[in-house]
């Protein structure tokens, strides 16, 4: 459940990555034309963005950016974790390209540490799929706030939105 990247390469002396092509939507497009998701067809895309993170994880690889726009959804019905971007491995032997203190992702879908800029674990991947599944199951977001710093704000202070006051 992770698209494939084939290999790494330079044309031209500009660097570029083979990858597997997958016809299909993403998850946004999806939430965007249904403000939720099925139960049953959510749960189906839910066990493969988990089976998809584990894999990532497995192999020593930090996603930093789950979101619905980074999960491709095949016509079969497969889902697949994509856009690895922003990743980074899990241990890090040296100083990575990321600043301490420097955010990197999306603000609605971060944890709390992640939007400090403190260091983060596969922890920070699992809050981000916990805020997608809000979204898919619920039609909403446990926190939300106008910016980054507000949406830091809310998730240090105010309790999450419960999946009932989201979707009654």
């Amino acid at each position: 459940n992770v698209l494939r990247t084939f290999d790494f390469g330079d044309v031209d002396g500009r660097p570029c990555i083979s990858m597997e092509y997958v016809r299909g939507l993403t998850l946004r497009y999806l939430l965007s034309e249904a403000k939720r998701v099925p139960y049953s067809a959510a749960l189906r895309i839910a066990r493969q963005l988990a089976a998809g993170l584990a894999a990532a994880h497995e192999v020593g690889v930090l996603h930093r950016d789950i979101k619905p726009e980074n999960l491709i959804l095949e016509a079969n019905g497969n889902a697949k974790l994509m856009d690895f971007g922003i990743a980074r491995p899990l241990l890090r032997s040296t100083q990575g390209h990321t600043q301490a203190g420097t955010f990197v992702g999306t603000p609605d879908y971060c944890s709390p540490e992640q939007l400090s800029g403190s260091d983060i674990d596969e922890r920070a991947d699992i809050y981000a799929c916990g805020v997608l599944m809000s979204e898919m199951f619920c039609g909403g977001m446990p926190y939300s706030g106008a910016n980054t710093m507000d949406i830091y704000q809310a998730q240090i202070s105010d309790s999450p939105k419960r999946p009932s006051e989201l979707w009654p």
